[in-house]
């Protein structure tokens, strides 16, 4: 029987955490704890944010659409 990967949340050791650019040229800096992060981006420089999915742990960090990934520091074992 096929597993749904979409739906299990795997916990991260260590953690990935991402510094964003925000429309309004403010920064913030989140901690993925564990994964699927829940989050589409577009494959541009910087990486835009396209969608974050209802339920997400993304979604419940508050990433919006728009935002910008920055620089992204953390341990081994984080999500990938």
């Amino acid at each position: 029987e096929a597993r749904d990967w979409r739906s299990e949340q795997v916990p991260v050791v260590s953690g990935l955490v991402i510094d964003f650019l925000l429309p309004d040229s403010t920064k913030e800096t989140k901690k993925f704890v564990r994964r699927p992060l829940g989050i589409d981006f577009y494959k541009t420089r910087p990486i835009s944010m396209k969608r974050v999915q209802a339920g997400s742990h993304g979604k419940e960090l508050g990433i919006q659409p728009g935002w910008q990934g920055g620089g992204g520091h953390g341990g081994g074992g984080g999500p990938r």
